[in-house]
């Protein structure tokens, strides 16, 4: 198969942890369907419906990086200022929201905008993303909390594992940055533009709630050591292959020969007017 899977570009910590919070039971997504998705939902809505909108170079992004990682569905992404320059993902399995402040896109260049979609998309990839903000919203405690300590959430032992786990999650979705993006130049330089001073916007308290609690991750040069290593790796290289082939294979699935136009079927790896090779 040309198609990435999880397993491509996945940490064994994160892998290992992972698993052992999904044999937990279904705790943690109970509690992100019954209470932390219907607040993020009702205050992301509003947050969009008044401040984002998108752009033709984001959305052109968005589905060229979507398709390499060839996850399964397409998330939506929006703009907007965000006070602070930032991007958050929120959703389940089945849909997902990317928000991005808009300074910090307009400072990217193609290639590390392509760095901070691809890490974002990691995160949908794996299916971080009902764990991802559980544990986001534990380990920052806002508005959310006084439901969560009402119910006891806040002292289980499933909370260091969580959070332990946030982190290693961090690094699966940095090799995702570097295989969307192709060069580990344009993830540094979309770390470096991230870690700029925030700029002084102000939303209501609902809406900072909702930015603050996606703003934790490892130390970046953590995450920039951990991808020199994940580059020279067996893993890298393979990866490297099953998108060569990718791209080989793709003018064969298309309704006409790129060669002299002719019509094809769509399975068709050579031409049946002109018959040159197709992938």
């Amino acid at each position: 198969s040309y198609d990435l899977t999880e397993d491509d570009f996945i940490t064994n910590g994160d892998r290992e942890a992972f698993n052992i919070l999904r044999c937990m039971g279904p705790l943690i997504p109970f509690l992100y369907s019954n209470i932390i998705k219907p607040k993020l939902q009702r205050a992301t809505s509003r947050f969009i419906r008044n401040h984002a909108s998108t752009t033709e170079r984001l959305t052109r992004l968005n589905v060229d990086c979507a398709e390499i990682l060839a996850l399964e569905y397409l998330p939506k992404v929006y703009v907007t200022d965000l006070g602070q320059k930032n991007a958050f993902t929120f959703g389940d399995d089945s849909e997902a929201l990317i928000v991005l402040d808009n300074g910090l896109q307009e400072s990217l260049s193609d290639g590390e905008l392509r760095a901070l979609l691809g890490h974002e998309m990691g995160h949908i990839k794996i299916r971080h993303l009902v764990y991802h903000v559980a544990a986001e919203v534990l380990e920052h405690g806002l508005a959310f909390a006084s439901h969560l300590t009402n119910i006891g959430i806040l002292y289980l032992p499933v909370r260091p594992i969580l959070l332990a786990w946030h982190r290693e999650s961090e690094l699966s979705a940095d090799r995702a940055s570097l295989i969307v993006a192709g060069d580990i130049t344009h993830v540094e330089a979309m770390f470096s533009k991230m870690l700029g001073k925030a700029s002084s916007g102000k939303f209501d308290t609902t809406v900072n709630s909702v930015i603050e609690i996606f703003n934790s991750h490892p130390h970046y040069l953590t995450r920039l050591n951990a991808l020199k290593n994940f580059l020279k790796s067996p893993e890298y290289n393979t990866i490297n292959m099953k998108l060569h082939r990718k791209r080989l294979l793709r003018p064969a699935f298309v309704g006409f020969c790129r060669f002299c136009g002719s019509s094809k079927n769509f399975e068709d790896v050579f031409c049946p007017s002109c018959g040159r090779a197709l992938a």
